[in-house]
């Protein structure tokens, strides 16, 4: 096996294992987000949630210091892992979201 093939999979157990950390703290990837809500709140559907995880994301963001950004928030290659705390918040506005639709 060549060096290069030797550190690329190298790197890629380091992610692995850095992303499994994570996993095991409670942080979740954007991805995994919305199908989380949805087992949470039936009413969201993942898809919707899916397609405005961005705006989501900005808005439980507003008001916050890049000090709150910094700790809720880690990329991982080309992954974004979520706090607890900040998945609640973005639970939070798509709960808000379907209140304001009755």
């Amino acid at each position: 096996m060549s060096e290069d093939m030797k550190q690329v999979l190298r790197e890629r157990a380091e992610r692995r294992a850095r992303e499994n950390e994570l996993v095991e703290k409670g942080w979740l990837s954007t991805g995994d987000v919305p199908y989380s809500i949805e087992r949470r709140f039936p009413r969201a559907k993942s898809g919707i949630v899916v397609s405005k995880i961005r705006v989501l994301l900005q808005q439980a963001l507003e008001g916050e210091d890049d000090a709150y950004r910094a700790a809720n928030i880690v990329r991982v290659e080309i992954k974004t892992f979520i706090s607890p705390d900040l998945a609640l918040k973005i639970e939070e506005k798509v709960k808000e979201f379907y209140d304001n639709l009755k």
